[in-house]
């Protein structure tokens, strides 16, 4: 009776864990693009951006190259967060 009452309880905390983990990371998946469709969209559609893949270099020269334009209100983090987003959304297929 023991044993099957410590397996439910290890189920238990692997199911609640598991599901935290990943609202977390959709969470996070959901902010990125929100900040992503808001700082790019500021100069361009966001289409354009999504049109093409590139490596994650690549996404960093384009994301730092927007960061430096008058007026991109990008900051270090922002970039950081908009480079992984497209890198993972919209990164070269191997």
């Amino acid at each position: 009776m023991k044993t099957f009452l410590s397996l439910g309880l290890i189920a238990m905390f692997i199911f609640l864990t598991t599901g935290m983990v990943y609202s977390s990371d959709t969470e996070k998946v959901d902010k990125a693009k929100e900040l992503f469709e808001k700082k790019c969209s500021a100069c361009h559609g966001f289409k354009k951006a999504t049109s093409v893949q590139k490596t994650a270099e690549e996404w960093d020269a384009t994301v730092q190259r927007m960061k430096a334009k008058r007026n991109s209100n990008i900051t270090d983090e922002d970039a950081k967060i908009i480079t992984e987003y497209l890198s993972l959304n919209y990164g070269k297929k191997k």
